[in-house]
């Protein structure tokens, strides 16, 4: 039997056990050449997968992404988020860790993550507040039906 495998110890052992035991699988997963080229070409795979994906993306603003998976709110957007191609990973405004994802967007979304922080930023929607408004006099005024009159002036 191999030496993972084996139960804990009758007598003695401890935690020492369960280290060794944990090292000997990890060095059998690892140490085997055929394991290390799999997850290799597994890793190239993912990524080139998601390149392809991420080619065809575009920006979508969280609340549209949200009622693409099912969640339906009330609200207004307040950015606009990279979603590669049939992936969508999105959440809440508040906290900058994405809650929800279709299938593919949890599949993907360490990669989603990367591709926001270095290539595809999210981009803030800021809603512009008018400037204070400047008094304007009666001549200024936009709408001359509502003008005072030179008799009205002149009272």
């Amino acid at each position: 039997m191999p030496f993972w495998l084996q139960s804990t110890p009758r007598v003695g052992g401890g935690s020492a056990f369960y280290v060794r035991r944990m090292r000997a699988l990890f060095k059998w997963l690892v140490g085997s050449r055929r394991v290390r080229f799999s997850f290799l070409i597994f890793i190239a795979v993912y990524i080139g997968i998601y390149a392809v994906l991420s080619s065809g993306g575009h920006y979508v603003d969280n609340v549209t992404s949200e009622e693409k998976i099912g969640i339906f709110c009330l609200c207004a957007s307040d950015r606009d988020e990279w979603q590669p191609k049939a992936v969508i990973v999105t959440g809440d405004s508040d906290s900058h860790f994405s809650l929800f994802a279709n299938p593919s967007g949890y599949f993907f979304m360490p990669l989603v993550y990367v591709d926001r922080l270095w290539i595809h930023h999210t981009k803030s929607i800021k809603l512009e507040r008018p400037n204070k408004a400047k008094k304007m006099t009666i001549d200024e005024a936009p709408n001359k039906s509502l003008q005072p009159t030179a008799t009205a002036r002149s009272v």
